[in-house]
């Protein structure tokens, strides 16, 4: 055999053993990215887990689901009710993972033990994770599902915990949990809770049993949700949060603080700062039947507190707006604004109560352009400890304080609403009044009061921020 013949058979067989390679590794690409692409996993109380997930072949429990998820995944629970689960598995910034109820059937998580129903977690979170350890972003949507908190629930007994960042709460039903019904912790940061129906903790008055609990947590927003019947604080933020922002929710009936800004911590869990909380706002909420304060804040740095309705709040104690120093380090607020809100009291306790050592420098505290009035007919009062002005009247307060220079105390609230349940500022009225005008209007946006709650806006609306 020639030479020129020997190599033409070798390169002839090396063609065919690298056109099989080829194929083979065109194969394994192409069951690779069917592999890759998201699927959905229906879950559903005839299932078995030991089916694929589809809707002719359902899982049976949740935990089952979670467990399988990949980025870009679903997993749709068929309507019944179904034992919780702790989610480990992360999404992808690009790729979320969405928890729904299939086709809006009712599905109902019931927590069944001594932790959460759902319970967000990540190793890279916890604790007692390598210092410099980067913690996991989950990157996971909660939407449409009815989750309650176990009977048998103890000092983790929530509803929902979370303990990890990117998670956001969409249109769920959030009840019944021992303790808070939704509880964030220092690592939960940006987190999104809109549009939620959150109520009824299961637990007796002045328990420590919130509607949204967040400690040290960073830019959370709570928007849109409508939380009621709190046996505490309806919403509030501590523990060094940053920046969190509560607006456009309807809060009613809690025994405790409606929203509150800061509050107390262990002062070993503030290893972020002093103050409890740092830029935080509270705006544009409407809020009614509460027993301490409608507004709230305690040992924080720039709180913005503006343009809220309050309606028969402070019946119990306190007023209808407390500023306090709470904190375990003693540690004054700094730099509070309160501002353009319609608060009408339903006691004869004050509008403004302003506790000893409530502010680190008395001259950053900034209350004006507000409308106030009284359900009883009651005098309007305010109290500063440390002016030692105690229940005088709004002259004799502006005098003492040099506060609430442009704000109006009405003899009643007759005239103020266009009806006592939407509580929408009747159109005409004070609290459209030009003069209190604090802040430039948003671009788009419809005719708003400039006292009270104001409608959203397009750019403010229920869907995800930047």
């Amino acid at each position: 055999m020639s030479g020129l013949v020997w190599r033409c058979i070798r390169f002839a067989a090396g063609c065919r053993r690298n056109r099989g390679r080829l194929v083979a590794a065109a194969l394994i690409a192409a069951a690779a990215a069917v592999s890759a692409q998201p699927r959905t996993f229906v879950v559903a109380p005839d299932g078995t887990d030991r089916a694929v997930g589809t809707l002719e072949a359902p899982l049976r429990t949740l935990d089952a689901a979670v467990q399988r998820v990949k980025p870009g995944d679903i997993v749709e629970l068929r309507a019944g009710t179904y034992d919780g689960a702790v989610i480990r598995n992360p999404g992808a910034a690009d790729a979320w993972i969405t928890l729904r109820a299939y086709a809006k059937e009712r599905a109902v998580i019931q927590g069944t033990g001594r932790g959460p129903s759902i319970y967000f977690y990540h190793r890279t979170c916890d604790e007692e994770a390598p210092k410099g350890t980067v913690c996991q972003p989950m990157y996971w949507e909660v939407r449409g599902l009815e989750v309650r908190g176990s009977a048998d629930g103890q000092e983790e007994g929530y509803a929902i915990k979370i303990d990890t960042p990117r998670v956001r709460l969409v249109d769920n039903d959030l009840c019944c949990s021992r303790v808070d019904v939704v509880k964030l912790v220092r690592t939960a940061d940006d987190v999104e809770i809109i549009h939620n129906r959150i109520h009824h903790p299961n637990a007796k008055i002045g328990d420590n049993a919130q509607g949204i609990d967040i400690v040290g947590a960073d830019r959370t927003r709570v928007a849109f949700n409508h939380v009621h019947d709190i046996p505490s604080i309806g919403l509030y933020a501590k523990g060094n949060s940053r920046n969190t922002v509560f607006e456009f929710n309807r809060v009613e009936r809690t025994w405790s603080n409606a929203i509150m800004l800061g509050q107390e911590t262990d002062d070993d869990r503030l290893v972020d700062g002093p103050y409890e909380t740092y830029d935080g706002v509270i705006r544009d909420n409407v809020i009614s039947e509460v027993g301490w304060a409608c507004l709230a804040t305690s040992s924080s740095w720039r709180p913005r507190i503006h343009n809220n309705t309050c309606w028969n709040t402070g019946l119990l104690t306190h007023g209808s707006v407390l500023v306090s120093n709470e904190s375990e380090i003693h540690q004054g607020g700094t730099d509070v604004a309160i501002t353009n809100n319609l608060i009408v009291g339903g006691s004869k306790l004050p509008f403004i109560r302003i506790t000893s050592d409530a502010m680190s420098d008395p001259r950053t505290l900034v209350i004006d352009r507000n409308v106030y009035a009284m359900r009883s007919g009651a005098p309007g009062l305010f109290s500063w400890e440390d002016k030692r002005v105690e229940r005088v009247g709004l002259e004799r307060w502006r005098e003492a304080t040099g506060l609430d220079r442009h704000s109006v105390v009405l003899p009643s609230a007759e005239g103020l609403f266009v009806d006592t349940n939407s509580l929408q500022p009747k159109a005409g009225g004070v609290a459209w009044d030009q003069r209190l005008v604090a802040e430039p209007a948003l671009a788009g946006c419809p005719p708003r009061p400039v006292v009270g709650a104001r409608a959203a806006c397009p750019v403010e609306g229920v869907g995800r921020r930047p």
